[in-house]
């Protein structure tokens, strides 16, 4: 598989996955050896893709991902987007506040035979969680 069709993959994840909560395709986009690194521990595999999405979408039914920009070279494509919700359900232990959130962030996918093996994040979490309203000092 080449860069146009790396590319390609990861429009399907936002529109279908992300933004639909459309899980069906799963099989095709995400490879089993998929990882996704979080500070409550890895998520591995096509149902670990699924349990992040299903995080962010129960936490923010609203969810809504546009991909701003994309570059590719070799396995890797780099991807500028934005998202943005309503924290109106449960994320993790934490309860909804209603609050809205909005979100600028880079990933770095890197695939293997035209499968995400995990994309590696760069976001300003601490700007995230004060959006939510979530007191992360208890």
């Amino acid at each position: 598989m080449g860069i146009e069709e790396n590319k390609a993959n990861i429009r399907r994840q936002v529109e279908e996955c992300w933004n639909k909560g459309e899980l069906s395709s799963v099989h095709e986009l995400i490879s089993p050896a998929f990882v996704y690194h979080t500070p409550k521990g890895d998520l591995k595999g096509q149902d670990g893709f699924k349990e992040w999405v299903n995080i962010w979408r129960t936490a923010c039914p609203d969810f809504n991902m546009t991909i701003d920009e994309m570059v590719g070279e070799g396995n890797t494509v780099a991807v500028r987007l934005s998202w943005t919700g309503t924290f109106t359900g449960k994320f993790l232990e934490y309860e909804p506040t209603g609050n809205k959130v909005s979100m600028k962030e880079a990933w770095f996918y890197h695939f293997k035979d035209g499968k995400d093996l995990g994309p590696i994040p760069f976001a300003n979490i601490l700007s995230l969680i004060h959006q939510m309203g979530i007191d992360i000092t208890n």
